[in-house]
């Protein structure tokens, strides 16, 4: 038979482990999100220097 602490044991577990999760899937987007903006970054520059080069041509 289960005592009261391990009902409250287990369920403090349980929810250590649930936010264990979330924090992971916090960070995991968070990562995601920095990658994009690195992504939107490269772009941007690859456009300005583009432009740059054909006024130079121009």
């Amino acid at each position: 038979m289960m005592g009261i602490d391990d009902r409250y044991r287990a369920a403090e577990d349980e929810a250590q482990l649930e936010y264990i999760k979330q924090w992971r899937e916090r960070k995991r987007k968070k990562k995601d999100r920095r990658k994009g903006y690195w992504m939107e970054a490269v772009w941007h520059l690859r456009m300005f220097f583009d432009m740059l080069f054909k006024f130079i041509k121009g």
